[in-house]
Protein backbone atom coordinates (compact mmCIF):
# COMPACT_ATOMS: atom_id res chain seq x y z
CA UNK A 1 0.00 0.00 0.00
CA UNK A 2 2.12 2.58 -0.93
CA UNK A 3 1.76 6.63 0.42
CA UNK A 4 0.94 9.56 -2.25
CA UNK A 5 1.34 12.91 -1.40
CA UNK A 6 2.79 16.26 -2.04
CA UNK A 7 6.26 16.59 -1.08
CA UNK A 8 9.34 19.55 -1.44
CA UNK A 9 12.59 19.14 -2.03
CA UNK A 10 15.23 20.34 -3.77
CA UNK A 11 13.14 23.43 -3.39
CA UNK A 12 10.30 21.82 -6.04
CA UNK A 13 6.76 20.41 -5.38
CA UNK A 14 6.25 17.02 -6.25
CA UNK A 15 2.39 16.96 -5.66
CA UNK A 16 2.26 13.48 -6.55
CA UNK A 17 5.15 11.73 -4.60
CA UNK A 18 4.88 8.24 -4.36
CA UNK A 19 6.62 6.59 -1.47
CA UNK A 20 7.19 3.19 -0.95
CA UNK A 21 8.24 0.39 1.52
CA UNK A 22 11.95 0.04 0.89
CA UNK A 23 14.27 -1.50 3.87
CA UNK A 24 12.78 -3.18 7.09
CA UNK A 25 15.52 -4.54 9.42
CA UNK A 26 14.85 -5.84 12.86
CA UNK A 27 16.35 -7.59 15.33
CA UNK A 28 13.96 -10.13 16.64
CA UNK A 29 16.35 -10.52 19.95
CA UNK A 30 17.03 -7.09 20.64
CA UNK A 31 13.63 -5.96 19.36
CA UNK A 32 15.44 -2.93 17.70
CA UNK A 33 15.73 -1.48 13.91
CA UNK A 34 15.14 0.58 11.19
CA UNK A 35 12.11 0.81 8.74
CA UNK A 36 12.98 2.76 5.85
CA UNK A 37 10.59 4.64 2.42
CA UNK A 38 11.85 5.86 -0.68
CA UNK A 39 10.35 8.41 -2.11
CA UNK A 40 9.93 9.36 -6.65
CA UNK A 41 8.96 12.26 -8.09
CA UNK A 42 5.26 9.91 -8.49
CA UNK A 43 4.50 6.53 -9.63
CA UNK A 44 5.43 6.67 -13.67
CA UNK A 45 9.04 7.80 -12.20
CA UNK A 46 9.39 4.47 -9.66
CA UNK A 47 8.18 2.58 -12.61
CA UNK A 48 11.06 3.96 -14.78
CA UNK A 49 13.74 3.50 -12.08
CA UNK A 50 14.23 6.81 -11.74
CA UNK A 51 16.36 8.17 -8.73
CA UNK A 52 14.66 8.73 -5.55
CA UNK A 53 13.64 12.61 -4.47
CA UNK A 54 13.43 11.35 -0.89
CA UNK A 55 13.92 8.79 2.31
CA UNK A 56 11.82 8.73 5.21
CA UNK A 57 13.45 6.36 8.23
CA UNK A 58 11.63 4.83 11.31
CA UNK A 59 13.94 4.00 14.22
CA UNK A 60 12.12 0.75 15.63
CA UNK A 61 12.36 1.25 19.58
CA UNK A 62 11.09 -1.73 21.83
CA UNK A 63 7.77 -0.13 22.43
CA UNK A 64 7.51 0.43 18.97
CA UNK A 65 8.19 -3.04 18.15
CA UNK A 66 5.59 -4.56 20.61
CA UNK A 67 3.12 -2.21 19.13
CA UNK A 68 4.04 -3.13 15.15
CA UNK A 69 5.52 -6.18 15.24
CA UNK A 70 5.28 -8.70 18.07
CA UNK A 71 2.80 -11.50 16.92
CA UNK A 72 4.57 -11.78 13.22
CA UNK A 73 3.31 -15.05 11.09
CA UNK A 74 4.45 -13.91 7.52
CA UNK A 75 6.00 -11.17 4.97
CA UNK A 76 2.67 -9.78 4.80
CA UNK A 77 2.07 -9.00 8.25
CA UNK A 78 5.80 -7.18 8.52
CA UNK A 79 4.80 -5.28 6.05
CA UNK A 80 1.52 -3.94 7.27
CA UNK A 81 3.16 -3.26 10.13
CA UNK A 82 5.72 -0.90 8.88
CA UNK A 83 2.93 1.05 6.75
CA UNK A 84 0.84 1.01 10.26
CA UNK A 85 3.41 2.06 12.05
CA UNK A 86 4.14 5.00 9.74
CA UNK A 87 0.80 6.32 9.85
CA UNK A 88 0.93 6.12 13.56
CA UNK A 89 3.97 7.54 14.69
CA UNK A 90 3.91 11.46 14.98
CA UNK A 91 7.36 12.76 14.46
CA UNK A 92 6.99 16.03 11.94
CA UNK A 93 6.10 19.12 13.10
CA UNK A 94 3.43 20.80 10.61
CA UNK A 95 2.76 24.42 10.79
CA UNK A 96 4.10 27.35 13.62
CA UNK A 97 2.31 25.75 16.46
CA UNK A 98 5.35 22.75 16.90
CA UNK A 99 2.43 20.41 16.55
CA UNK A 100 3.66 16.63 15.55
CA UNK A 101 2.04 14.49 13.14
CA UNK A 102 2.67 11.81 10.79
CA UNK A 103 5.61 12.22 7.53
CA UNK A 104 2.36 10.32 6.12
CA UNK A 105 -0.65 13.05 7.49
CA UNK A 106 -1.73 13.99 4.18
CA UNK A 107 -1.26 11.09 1.79
CA UNK A 108 -3.51 8.45 -0.51
CA UNK A 109 -3.00 4.68 0.00
CA UNK A 110 -2.35 4.06 -4.19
Amino acid sequence: MPKQMSFDAFGINFPESYWELAQINLSLIEKLGSITFFGFANAKARENGDRSIGAKTYRVTPQLYKDFFVNLENESQLVSGAYLLAETVKDTPIGKDGTLYSFFNNSIDV
